[in-house]
């Protein structure tokens, strides 16, 4: 294409990028000046590869220094610290003033949420999302050092959430490569397992003064022997009504004598099993709880050594860590950009996509403009043409041509 050609484009659809060009560039400083200014707050990480992670009595190889910035960048950023920050500051809980676009965001997500277009998220939830995706995380040239950002329209808060991540980001990195802090874990979970003894053995104690285990098994065996007692009398009873049938008719006085006394003896014998039943029930019970307390008794044990070896590890292990923090997150005083230079970018944005647009616009057009190319499709010579006169235009010639 020659510089014709290209002034020739530009002549041709002048009106449609310049159109298009202060379409979106009003719409950019509409949102440039509504919308809430962002401010990004920035720390930063030292990272010493040729040291392990936690000071140990036995050392570590050092890891290369792309895959120790690595690392611990994705420790940074994972959803443990980030789940912490968001639990200990509770940014969904703050007050916001809110704005035009922010209260529009909002309601689309609402319908849309109602529509099923989108799934619905606790404030929680999306604030935890929102941190591991807009928490940047990038590693120096030629250093040890991760500059952590973060940008918020709120400047101080954008400072207290990257300070938050980095103190919680240093508490995960010693959690993880180090035994340091889990003796107050087994401490807490010792404590709990002795508060439920407590309660299970007050239990025992409690059904045991109601309950005796002797009187319950003394009892227990009075009742089978009154059960087989009963069974041999049921047994008896039953040959007597078989023999008095073989003898009489089903109606007669002897016969219905002995069912009643059958009948009377299945009766007992049938509350006797019910009583031996209850019995059991409580005897199973009584073991059960034994058998709990027992459970827990292991539990403590086993936790008991553990805290002890996880005390001792505390003691034979420094609290010296190869990461630190280099600077904190200081409050913002201006803004990302200014709007000027928004407003450039938008300028220059909306300029290329007018001309993308006007690209377009003429790739799809099939308008002749040229009367050779009529010639060339046609296969005719070309006489003469007439010039494309406005409608405008045309009247106030044919108003001169007239007067």
């Amino acid at each position: 294409m020659s510089k014709r050609d290209l002034l020739i484009f530009l002549f041709k659809w002048k009106a449609g990028i310049l159109g298009m060009f202060f379409v979106v560039l009003a719409a950019a400083a509409l949102i440039i000046f509504f919308a809430p200014p962002s401010y990004s707050a920035s720390a930063k990480v030292l990272v010493e590869r040729t040291r392990p992670p936690v000071l140990r009595t036995t050392l570590a190889p050092a890891m290369d220094l792309a895959e120790a910035l690595n690392t611990e960048a994705e420790i940074l950023v994972s959803r443990t610290v980030m789940s912490q920050v968001v639990d200990k500051l509770k940014p969904h809980e703050r007050p916001r003033k809110p704005s035009s676009i922010s209260r529009t965001v909002d309601a689309t997500r609402a319908w849309m949420e109602q529509a099923g277009l989108l799934y619905a998220q606790s404030p929680r939830e999306r604030w935890i999302q929102l941190l591991q995706k807009n928490m940047k995380v990038k590693p120096s040239i030629d250093s040890s050092i991760l500059k952590v950002s973060f940008g918020d329209e709120d400047p101080q808060w954008a400072a207290r959430l990257v300070n938050a991540v980095l103190d919680e980001y240093v508490v995960q990195h010693v959690r993880m490569f180090s035994t340091h802090g889990t003796a107050p874990i087994y401490l807490e979970r010792m404590q709990a397992i002795e508060a439920d003894l407590r309660r299970r053995r007050s239990d025992l104690e409690q059904l045991k003064r109601r309950l005796s285990l002797t009187a319950i098994e003394d009892t227990k065996r009075d009742l089978v022997r009154r059960n087989g007692d009963l069974a041999g009398q049921m047994q008896t009873a039953q040959t007597t009504v078989d023999t008095l049938l073989l003898r009489f008719e089903p109606a007669h006085r002897e016969v219905v004598l002995a069912k009643a006394t059958l009948a009377r003896l299945a009766r007992a014998s049938e509350q006797v099993g019910e009583q031996l039943t209850r019995l059991e029930s409580q005897q199973a019970k009584l073991d059960e709880t034994q058998l709990e307390i027992g459970s827990l008794e292991s539990a403590y044990k086993d936790y008991a050594r553990r805290y002890d070896d996880a005390r001792l590890t505390d003691l034979a292990s420094a609290n010296a860590i190869n990461v630190g923090a280099v600077d904190h997150a200081d409050v913002p005083e201006r803004p990302d950009n200014s709007r000027l230079f928004l407003l450039l970018v938008a300028a220059g944005g909306g300029l290329v996509f007018a001309v993308l647009v006007a690209v377009v616009r003429e790739y799809f057009d099939r308008r002749l403009a040229d009367p050779t190319a009529a010639e060339d499709i046609l296969g005719i010579p070309d006489l003469g043409s007439v010039a494309f006169i406005a409608h405008g235009r045309l009247a106030r010639l044919s108003g001169r041509s007239s007067g």
